[in-house]
């Protein structure tokens, strides 16, 4: 009898034309793309815990899920063989970076520590062939400068329900950010970066908080009214919710230590 294998995987992807993360019946998604893949290598079906669902178009630079199998395969061969069956055979921008054997208990989801998000916008007249598919180009040159100070306002536990997707089905809606810096580019000003720190996120939240933030600095906006929204949790007193294309999944953190340092001193990172 074949011993069962419980393997992590750490992977990459851009999410341009795809439906998220998460498989669906009625178009193509990440998941849908790695099963696919899986089943082609090794016969397999099977069934892929994600760290997070993520929304359509976002990108991921460090996405973990794991995936329990009967495989004999040695790891390196599955990074290999996933690799050119993803990008020679479905011509798709999806790679495996890692594939490792974990502990029988590991759960991509419920063991994580914590996630750190990015969001790129892009304002101004100007543009950046870099940054066309992958930062929210906002049309305006009077974008105020303090963002960051505007970002503070979710910092903490709060009860996020306002901004949140309307088929959001979360029934906890009380989440931590545990930090959120706002910088911009030395080299092009225009580009303005969001890194957000948090133990949880609701569907849309983050793109639903940097629309609140981009409208509250071009004056669409009261800083009162972040206030309010978190007072009434009105959906219809927060700002616009930012498109997809500008997210990236950065990091996702199984480790305490690792998640806190990243927190206090990933503003320090400048390489958007």
């Amino acid at each position: 009898m074949s011993r069962l294998r419980n393997l992590r995987f750490v992977v990459s992807f851009s999410g341009k034309g795809l439906l998220g993360f998460q498989k669906q019946p009625h178009g193509q998604t990440v998941e849908g793309l790695l099963l696919q893949a899986w089943k082609t290598l090794t016969r397999e079906q099977a069934q892929i815990i994600a760290c997070s669902r993520l929304d359509a178009a976002v990108d991921a630079d460090h996405f973990v899920f794991n995936l329990h199998t009967e495989t004999s395969q040695s790891c390196d061969d599955l990074v290999r063989g996933l690799n050119g069956i993803l990008g020679s055979v479905m011509k798709r921008s999806i790679c495996i970076y890692s594939v490792e054997e974990c502990d029988p208990s590991f759960h991509s989801r419920f063991d994580t520590i914590g996630k750190h998000y990015r969001y790129l916008i892009w304002y101004g007249r100007s543009r950046h062939h870099r940054y066309l598919n992958v930062a929210w180009h906002v049309r305006t040159k009077n974008l105020n400068s303090d963002l960051h100070l505007i970002a503070q306002e979710f910092v903490g536990t709060r009860n996020f329900a306002a901004y949140r997707s309307q088929d959001c089905a979360a029934k906890n809606t009380t989440k931590t950010l545990h930090a959120f810096h706002y910088w911009t580019s030395e080299l092009f000003p225009e580009l303005g970066v969001f890194d957000v720190w948090g133990d949880g996120f609701l569907k849309n939240m983050i793109r639903n908080i940097v629309g609140t933030v981009v409208d509250v600095g071009s004056g669409k906006l009261g800083r009162e009214d972040i206030k309010s929204s978190f007072q009434h949790l009105d959906r219809t007193q927060t700002g616009q919710c930012a498109p997809g294309h500008g997210l990236c999944l950065k990091q996702v953190f199984y480790s305490q230590k690792e998640y806190l340092q990243s927190c206090q001193h990933g503003a320090r990172n400048r390489h958007p």
